[in-house]
């Protein structure tokens, strides 16, 4: 990275990955490279969750399982898939540090059927580690360093808020300032593997005769109607500047 008075990035030759913190531009940072846009360039991600990141009203972005047919049980998929890539000029993964074993092998494969395809990965390993494999971290992987042709651009200011210090705390289990921050007792969560699952549990722990707030599920599939109460916890996944969302 080279550092300038107004924040601009050497972006490397070649495919590269871009890391940072939460807040740090990332996902700003690749929806603004000119293979973004490309109609040869496909987005992926580990999670439906994830894919969120790189999706917009103009883009899509898959899954890697279901992009590829990769068996998530089983890590086997079938070489046929690779014909898909024939036409790839550029392939942008998001959340990357997520990313299981069975799946860097496959994206090994194709980096070495397909040298000409550029990678643009995003992540940060200090927020997530592969699913299931905790003890991996990619960034010190030969396998994905080659991936990215050990490229790195760094991002080192937050422009999402002033908590960076706090954030280097929370990964030094360091006390935070008892002034501005209050200590929550723990909350009760439920962690399921399907979303049919996790749609069937919500279900049950909806007050639905005492609620305060109704939203109707949208047209997504894997949406619900949901009761909401003033305790009700819950997070925001996407910002939403329509519902002033953040």
């Amino acid at each position: 990275i080279e550092e300038q008075e107004d924040y601009s990035v050497k972006i490397p030759k070649g495919s590269m990955l871009c890391t940072g913190l939460a807040g740090f531009g990332k996902t700003y940072f690749v929806k603004n490279l000119p293979e973004y846009n490309l109609d040869t360039t496909i987005r992926l991600g580990f999670t439906n969750v994830s894919t969120e990141n790189l999706a917009d009203e103009e883009h899509t972005c898959k899954t890697l399982n279901s992009y590829f047919g990769i068996n998530f049980t089983t890590g086997k998929c079938s070489e046929k898939k690779m014909k898909k890539l024939r036409d790839v000029k550029c392939i942008i993964i998001t959340e990357a540090f997520m990313m299981p074993s069975y799946i860097m092998g496959y994206l090994d494969k194709i980096k070495i059927a397909f040298p000409d395809i550029k990678w643009i990965l995003e992540g940060d390993p200090k927020q997530l580690r592969p699913v299931k494999e905790e003890h991996i971290n990619w960034l010190n992987c030969k396998m994905f360093n080659n991936l990215c042709d050990g490229n790195l651009v760094k991002l080192k200011y937050n422009k999402r808020n002033n908590e960076t210090e706090n954030y280097y705390k929370i990964f030094n289990d360091e006390k935070l300032n008892k002034d501005r921050y209050v200590f929550r007792k723990p909350q009760r969560v439920n962690i399921c593997r399907t979303n049919a699952k996790r749609v069937k549990i919500n279900d049950i722990c909806m007050d639905k005769n005492n609620y305060c707030k109704f939203i109707e599920k949208g047209d997504g599939d894997k949406e619900q109607d949901v009761y909401l109460n003033f305790d009700t916890p819950i997070m925001c996944i996407k910002n939403n500047k329509k519902l002033n969302i953040k």
